[in-house]
């Protein structure tokens, strides 16, 4: 029947039925704010790029501590991820190739893989 109303609540039996959505603080996951949502600026990436060519250098010449080979990970794995989504030409056995090399240099030092994919 149209019009018709449940007795428990009076609302209309369409209103019932229907799933309410869940508003932004009630989804569990937090709100990023606009400088989240924005790209980096470029003082932000030059200084980013900076550190990880200084711990790359420090890496290449055995002078790294147990910190700045996980920092040469997070640039392979960037970089990986910029080359999968069609920023530069590499193939995949570069990216494997340096992940060998990470993880022979932390099996030296009796850490963990570097590389949490193999």
């Amino acid at each position: 029947m149209p019009g018709s109303r449940t007795a428990a609540t009076g609302l209309p039996i369409q209103a019932q039925n229907r799933k309410r959505r869940s508003t932004g603080s009630q989804s569990g996951r937090k709100r990023l704010g606009k400088g989240m949502l924005l790209p980096h600026t470029a003082t932000f990436v030059r200084e980013q790029s900076l550190y990880w060519h200084l711990a790359l250098a420090a890496f290449r010449v055995g002078k790294a501590n147990g910190d700045l080979p996980a920092e040469v990970a997070k640039a392979l794995y960037l970089a990986q991820y910029l080359e999968e989504a069609g920023f530069g030409a590499l193939e995949d056995a570069l990216y494997l190739e340096a992940e060998r090399i990470l993880d022979f240099a932390a099996a030296e030092r009796g850490q963990r893989h570097l590389a949490p994919g193999i």
